[in-house]
């Protein structure tokens, strides 16, 4: 990774990785070779000379001069070449903005909506979590899609979203309440983007019927079936207090990240 800032002093540097919504982008942040971490910021302002006129290629506040989209001599010429050390994937969560494994919010029950007169703070709350999913996937592949919920933002209500794999529409859960669940059951390896250096073998009921409150105030009965029914059942969980790792059978522990070899394939099923 180079630091694409102009020539400075001190030992600050940031490397580009992806543009984001809203005039933002992801940048890499490195002091020295020990602290590293993913940080979101702002576009530089500032634009570029006639006739293109390009916008600065950097962020907004930073220092030295601006570099400019065809300014090739220009950008190789400021480069440096660093060392940089890997991120552990908690850590780039963190850095997310996603609460870790330890703060007291993800063991609490979430507090239900009172809709529709709440409905404007719920919409405002998923709004936010479909921002946080938006950032996160541009980091990670999720192939057997993912989720996430409110308590995971430092935020205490009931309020979940989940993007299953593949082309389908985003699951909005607002006070979801698990109804029945069928008695057959699986085992599939889960992760937590509140503790994401692991994953962990979780039994889960194959098929779940959900409660959800739509924004007018309506109750909407939904029946989930195999990794969907997994990746909800997970969120509700969370609005529940409750980590993956309370649902593992006894004696068996999360392992390292680095042992698991089904990063970017869907779960398995028979019949599929």
């Amino acid at each position: 990774m180079q630091c694409q800032l102009p020539p400075h002093e001190g030992s600050e540097h940031y490397g580009f990785l992806d543009d984001l919504e809203y005039g933002t982008a992801l940048w890499l942040r490195w002091y020295g070779s020990t602290d590293v971490r993913l940080v979101v910021l702002p576009d530089c302002p500032a634009a570029g000379p006639p006739p293109d006129a390009e916008g600065c290629c950097l962020f907004a506040d930073h220092v030295g001069i601006h570099t400019w989209q065809n300014t090739t001599e220009e950008t190789q010429s400021t480069s440096r070449e660093v060392q940089v050390i890997d991120v552990r994937p908690s850590q780039q969560m963190r850095d997310l903005g996603v609460v870790q494994h330890g703060a007291g919010i993800l063991t609490e029950p979430a507090r239900a909506f009172d809709l529709p007169a709440e409905c404007d703070e719920a919409a405002r709350i998923t709004g936010e979590l479909f921002a946080a999913m938006e950032r996160i996937g541009r980091v990670h592949p999720f192939a057997k899609g993912m989720g996430i919920a409110a308590p995971q933002l430092g935020i205490g209500r009931a309020a979940a979203v989940v993007q299953p794999p593949g082309d389908a529409p985003a699951v909005i859960l607002l006070n979801p309440r698990i109804t029945t669940r069928s008695e057959e059951m699986d085992e599939q390896c889960e992760g937590c983007l509140s503790f994401f250096d692991v994953r962990g073998l979780v039994p889960r009921p194959l098929t779940i019927t959900v409660e959800t409150t739509a924004l007018t105030g309506e109750t909407i009965t939904t029946v989930y079936e195999r990794g969907l029914a997994r990746l909800i059942h997970h969120e509700v969980d969370h609005l529940n207090g409750l980590l993956y790792s309370a649902r593992m059978r006894a004696g068996v522990e999360p392992i390292p990240v680095e042992e698991y070899r089904q990063t970017g394939s869907s779960w398995v099923y028979d019949g599929t």
